[in-house]
């Protein structure tokens, strides 16, 4: 038989964040432009401090009616980076 002074507490707790990126693009956005006219650099490992688990969905931009292959590839090229 195994003895151990540790008390049993219980379960821990995990801390689970789930981060919208479409959303929190749109509102990155509107926040640059009526608050501070710049562009913001967001420091997306400090959002998730203080959680034991960040889930971060988002997608790929369509392609535009019209618009090329070239031209969608360069727009989306940052994006394909991030993630």
């Amino acid at each position: 038989m195994i003895y151990s002074s540790a008390r049993y507490s219980g379960p821990k707790e995990i801390k689970y964040l789930f981060i919208d990126g479409g959303y929190l693009d749109k509102i990155i956005e509107k926040a640059q432009n009526v608050f501070f006219g710049v562009a913001l650099d967001i420091d997306y490992k400090k959002i998730g401090e203080g959680f034991d688990k960040v889930f971060y969905y988002n997608c790929l931009p369509g392609k535009k009616n019209g618009e090329s292959a070239n031209a969608y590839e360069e727009r989306i090229y940052a994006r394909k980076l991030f993630y």
